[in-house]
């Protein structure tokens, strides 16, 4: 990380607006806001973002939070004003004006790309997304396994999936999308020990975990207790039955 004058950090990032680039500096500055609240931040390393929509993160070295910033919408000037590099940013709200002033004493290094992103964020792996799998191929539970129910209420919550075994026993199976733990292991003999009002359920009633993987203290209850845990990732995709040249 080599440090670049004011002057030519003030140059790179005019030439990065003009090509409506996002900026990132790793500067030392001095922070103030103005707005719904007011608040200062002393010298001290930080990390900027400049984005084209108006957007201005003030990070600090840790946390994932940003100390201070702007939403999209905001406008954001800069100029060097004696011995450092001024960034002037405000937007209008509601509540009044909002104004970010950082004042750039050093800076470590800048980056400048004219980024494209047009997709829209599609979320995969959820809970959700395991129950749906399942629910179309109970086969991945167990062999012979019919789905009755989904969100099934018993005294002590609902349970994911509730149906019938292969032996016609009433079963139970609770999902996690993460490593079960032994609260899950918990939950899920809670709902077998509250009973059951309805008279559909007349036999035995077993319990399922389902989930990626396992800590070994669940594992110790799931065996304790009498349970099945079931591997399962909700990232993983059923593969389709394909048809080779030797079956013909």
């Amino acid at each position: 990380m080599s440090d670049l004058t004011l002057s030519d950090s003030e140059s790179e990032i005019r030439e990065a607006r003009k090509r409506d680039s996002t900026i990132v500096l790793a500067v030392n500055c001095e922070v103030q806001y103005d707005g719904r609240a007011n608040s200062d931040l002393g010298g001290g390393d930080r990390l900027l973002v400049l984005k084209p929509d108006g957007t201005v993160l003030v990070h600090g070295p840790e946390k994932s939070k940003p100390r201070n910033w702007m939403t999209p919408g905001a406008s954001y000037t800069f100029g060097l004003e004696g011995d450092e590099l001024a960034i002037h940013a405000e937007q209008s709200s509601s509540e009044g004006v909002e104004e970010l002033d950082i004042w750039v004493a050093d800076v470590y290094d800048i980056i400048t790309e004219r980024l494209l992103d047009d997709r829209e964020k599609s979320l995969a792996g959820t809970e959700a997304d395991l129950k749906s799998r399942l629910v179309d191929n109970p086969e991945l539970i167990e062999e012979g396994f019919r789905v009755e129910s989904t969100e099934w209420e018993t005294g002590a919550g609902p349970v994911d999936i509730f149906g019938y075994d292969s032996d016609g026993n009433a079963v139970l199976a609770e999902l996690k999308r993460r490593q079960i733990d032994p609260g899950a292991v918990h939950q899920l003999r809670r709902y077998l020990e509250v009973g059951f009002e309805d008279d559909f359920v007349e036999s035995e009633v077993r319990g399922i975990v389902v989930a990626p993987s396992i800590s070994e203290q669940a594992m110790d209850l799931v065996e304790e207790y009498g349970f099945v845990f079931v591997e399962e990732d909700p990232r993983r995709k059923v593969s389709s039955e394909t048809t080779s040249l030797s079956e013909f």
